[in-house]
């Protein structure tokens, strides 16, 4: 993605959805579906690999759609460690350690 403005929207995305989560289940659902929209037609971002592992940990636990859960983290996990997001390594792919 090239655009500074969109990058800046991302980023600024990425850092108020845990925040969007842990205020209401449904402003994050719709907060995240429009990272994701934004991400689509330029995936290369790490915001966008944040986005697609919330969205399979949302897809999973909320949806019992576990099959496109673990796709949408497994995108997010190859996007990190292919064009090394280390700043957004923890954020997408879930892990606590």
């Amino acid at each position: 993605m090239t655009d500074p403005e969109l990058q800046a929207a991302m980023q600024v995305l990425s850092t108020l959805l845990a925040p969007a989560y842990y205020t209401d289940f449904y402003l994050a659902c719709l907060h995240l579906c429009r990272m994701v929209n934004i991400s689509l037609p330029a995936w290369d971002l790490g915001a966008s690999a944040h986005a697609y592992g919330w969205l399979g940990f949302i897809l999973g636990s909320a949806f019992h759609r576990y099959r496109e859960g673990f796709c949408f983290t497994k995108l997010a996990c190859d996007l990190v460690e292919k064009h090394g997001f280390i700043a957004y390594r923890q954020r997408s792919t879930m892990r606590w350690e």
